[in-house]
């Protein structure tokens, strides 16, 4: 298994950043503050020995997140390097190994060489072209913030905006929660529609450049957002049959208890027009109907002849924030030489809505 030495480089002009870098050295590799100094004064400096690549790599990225350069060295070269220098040197050259060794060790000391190892990809700010480690996400020199390439495409967003902006869904692509607010004001006249053909036409206008400063670099989309961006236009069209359905389907509930009531009362025309055949008499009650019945219906609190034979439905209510609402029935009774042999029926009468009656009951 290879082993690698893992040096610090460091790229630090201020007195500032050392001093910054020293204290985040201190606090990550345990180190005193006179320690972590020492390590800042060289330009390169070993900090761990003959360690396994996993090891390498969290020390090369917490000396990365202090601000400063990593190298990594395998191990097995610096090993030659030393056995080298101590074979015996043919021809009287042996007097000359500790100075060719020290010339070595000189060269692995200049930071100007070629690594000895890879020591991960490299990037350059766009700001004043310093070098740096891919993962390093500002620039240690000039505090640019450097692009990762996961940025947002302003065209997908300009089309979720045009199509789907009144839920809010191109504010969840460009990473910002708050999309959550345009819901609401969806259903105000369509206020964050029409905000969102506006934002649609900005992003498809901006700038390159002004774009990626905005939405250049922002983290990759979780699940979460991108479930969020699935769920909620299906939420919202839910809704909105919903609020279209439910009304409908309780007004035709509504109407179907009035249908039974009013099959209910045809007991009560009927007895009122055998009363006025037989007696030419139009009964002004129940009592001058003979009728000795109560309305079974839960939709119905009574049921009863009033004057001029008219026959009153009164319902109880339909709904906790409704009142009572009635039907009249009113007889259209037909004579010959004076004598009663019929009767045709008026249900337009009371104060129903025309929404919850028959059609044939409906008020003009």
């Amino acid at each position: 298994m290879a082993l690698y030495d893992v040096y610090i480089i460091n790229v630090l002009d201020s007195e500032e950043q050392v001093a910054k870098a020293a204290a985040l050295l201190a606090a990550k590799f345990r180190l005193t503050p006179e320690q972590a100094q020492n390590l800042q004064n060289k330009k390169r400096a070993i900090i761990k020995r003959a360690v396994d690549e996993a090891t390498a790599k969290k020390l090369e990225a917490a000396i990365v997140d202090c601000g400063l350069q990593a190298e990594l060295v395998d191990d097995s070269i610096v090993v030659e390097l030393e056995l080298a220098d101590n074979l015996p040197q043919a021809n009287g050259e042996s007097k000359h190994a500790s100075s060719d060794s020290a010339g070595k060790h000189d060269t692995a000391d200049n930071i100007y060489q070629a690594p000895a190892a890879p020591v991960g990809k490299q990037v350059f700010c766009r700001q004043c072209g310093s070098q740096m480690p891919v993962e390093q996400r500002v620039c240690i020199n000039c505090g640019a913030t450097m692009a990762t390439g996961t940025g947002r495409s302003k065209v997908v967003a300009g089309f979720l905006a045009f199509f789907l902006g009144g839920f809010g869904v191109h504010r969840f692509y460009l990473g910002q929660w708050w999309g959550i607010f345009y819901i609401p004001f969806y259903f105000i006249f369509f206020l964050s529609s029409f905000i969102s053909l506006v934002e649609a036409i900005y992003f498809w206008a901006c700038s390159k450049e002004r774009w990626d400063e905005k939405y250049g670099d922002k983290p990759a989309s979780s699940g979460l957002v991108i479930a969020l961006i699935a769920i909620i236009p299906i939420i919202a069209v839910v809704g909105i049959l919903a609020a279209i359905a439910l009304p409908a389907y309780q007004d035709y509930t509504i109407r179907a208890k009035v249908a039974g009531s009013l099959a209910e009362a045809r007991a009560w025309q009927v007895a009122v027009e055998e009363t006025a055949v037989s007696s030419n008499f139009v009964p002004n009650s129940n009592l001058d109907a003979g009728i000795n019945l109560k309305a079974t219906s839960p939709h119905l609190n009574s049921i009863k002849v009033v004057e001029g034979g008219e026959i009153e439905l009164l319902f109880n209510p339909f709904t906790a924030n409704q009142e009572s609402h009635s039907i009249t029935l009113t007889p259209q009774f037909n004579t010959r030489n004076g004598k009663i042999f019929s009767a045709s029926w008026d249900c337009r009468g009371g104060s129903l809505p025309n929404m919850y009656r028959p059609v044939a009951c409906r008020k003009n």
